[in-house]
């Protein structure tokens, strides 16, 4: 139960997000921290309509299945980030620290070259299987990285990682893999789109050639 209850909460956080950024957009105040009563509302009803059934299969299955089926189950790590791109939008001001706000979309999108190409069958590796129980080394990495993101004032990062680390300990979620508490496509994906939205500001901003 956990699993369908994390995902829930994810993409609810996701479509919040996204709606709330048009929103602000239409509105010309790109910064203006949203109502909390109208933000508890928005959400509720996001969360009815994605628990809401839109395939007339078995009863009706809900749209929240559907994501599910196409971008797999929402990592610990993934809803832990959303989460605290929710508060930044509430508060008006970032928990992330400056630099894990600039290099953390490209830590998060450094799986896609990395395992993809891989689980396609390139290459003779198979990083997805070092993330079974019986692979020591990666949850003291873990761990570890856990610790240096913490020291390095990196807050967000190292709860999203001790959570993820907790969950796959406990055996919470269906997977019994780490790298499936780390990531998941809506991450990955979602971080090549901000680094991608990035570099396109950047090209627009620059100077036109001498």
């Amino acid at each position: 139960m956990i699993a369908p209850a994390l995902d829930l909460c994810a993409w609810t956080l996701l479509l919040w997000l996204a709606l709330n950024r048009l929103s602000r957009a239409r509105r010309g105040n790109p910064r203006s921290p949203p109502a909390l009563r109208a933000t508890v509302l928005c959400a509720t009803v996001l969360a009815l309509a994605l628990c809401a059934p839109v395939v007339p299969l078995h009863g009706g299955i809900s749209l929240l299945w559907v994501l599910r089926g196409l971008f797999a189950d929402v990592s610990p790590s993934s809803a832990l980030l959303l989460a605290g791109l929710a508060a930044d939008t509430l508060k008006g001001t970032s928990l992330f620290e400056a630099r894990e706000r600039r290099w953390l979309p490209l830590a998060c999108a450094l799986p896609a070259p990395l395992f993809y190409p891989f689980a396609l069958g390139v290459g003779p590796l198979d990083p997805y299987a070092w993330g079974y129980g019986e692979a020591l080394a990666l949850p003291l990495i873990v761990g570890a990285l856990a610790l240096a993101a913490w020291w390095a004032n990196w807050r967000i990062s190292a709860l999203a990682l001790v959570l993820a680390l907790a969950l796959w300990r406990l055996e919470a979620l269906e997977s019994t893999n780490l790298w499936d508490h780390l990531f998941d496509p809506l991450l990955v994906f979602g971080a090549m789109a901000i680094l991608l939205a990035r570099a396109v500001r950047r090209w627009r901003c620059a100077p036109p050639p001498a």
